[in-house]
């Protein structure tokens, strides 16, 4: 009996000095109690999670709208496109051309301006005539495709201005003989015409001079000369 008890001491003993100063390593299977603890999350905290995420979610969305627009480059919008018509004809200055649909023109050299959608609309046999004979006059608003299709891409020089018009008895005749070749044939007999009612009128600043050499001028156009009718009553008034 004595030597069990002493052969129990000394391996009580030998386990006391392997773990006398030393922590017995313990695995987690060994010590269950020491696994890593996760997280759990009530419902309230669930919800207030969403919330949160939803309301950022929300704002990185609206951030990103604002910054679209803002590099976005300015659209302007296209005002409404006119075409504007100038009359132009050798007739009383109040002479009032209607232009149907399109409305009228109160005088000679005035303008009036049409939407453009409508003065496509209101082209009929009249105002295409008109616009072929250069007295009704497309100053602005078409495309050169557009006046192309039209036949009213005009040539430099070859139309009389509104100015022009007005001041035409008034122009130095070095100036008038230089644009009289240039013109159009319409825009050549509106000067005859103009001319032609001056003389009728009296004016005096319808020259015989400038008159024959603008009816010498005008027989490349009109062999007859546009002029001839002012040279022929001139010639009768002499021979009186």
């Amino acid at each position: 009996m004595a030597k069990s008890a002493t052969k129990t001491e000394n391996n009580e003993n030998e386990e006391l000095k392997v773990t006398d100063g030393e922590s017995p390593e313990v695995t987690e299977q060994e010590n269950p109690s020491k696994k890593k603890e996760e997280k759990t999350y009530t419902a309230a905290e669930v919800e207030a999670l969403v919330k949160s995420v939803s309301e950022k979610a929300a704002q990185d969305a609206v951030a990103a709208y604002i910054k679209s627009q803002g590099e976005q480059p300015v659209v302007e919008i296209k005002k409404d496109e006119y075409v504007t018509l100038l009359y132009m004809d050798a007739v009383s200055d109040t002479s009032v051309l209607t232009l149907g649909k399109l409305g009228q023109i109160n005088r000679v050299g005035g303008t009036l301006d049409i939407p453009k959608k409508e003065f496509f609309q209101g082209i009929d046999a009249k105002v295409d005539k008109l616009m072929r004979r250069r007295e009704l006059i497309v100053i602005n608003g078409l495309t050169d495709e557009e006046r192309s299709r039209y036949r009213l891409d005009y040539k430099e020089g070859e139309l009389l201005s509104a100015d022009m018009y007005y001041k035409l008895l008034d122009l130095d005749v070095k100036v008038l003989y230089e644009i009289f070749p240039k013109l159009c044939e319409s825009h050549q007999r509106i000067v005859a015409k103009l001319f032609i009612s001056a003389y009728e009128d009296g004016d005096n600043r319808i020259h015989p001079d400038t008159v024959k050499v603008l009816n010498n001028l005008s027989k490349k156009t009109d062999p007859d000369g546009m002029f001839t009718p002012i040279l022929k009553d001139m010639g009768r008034k002499l021979s009186e």
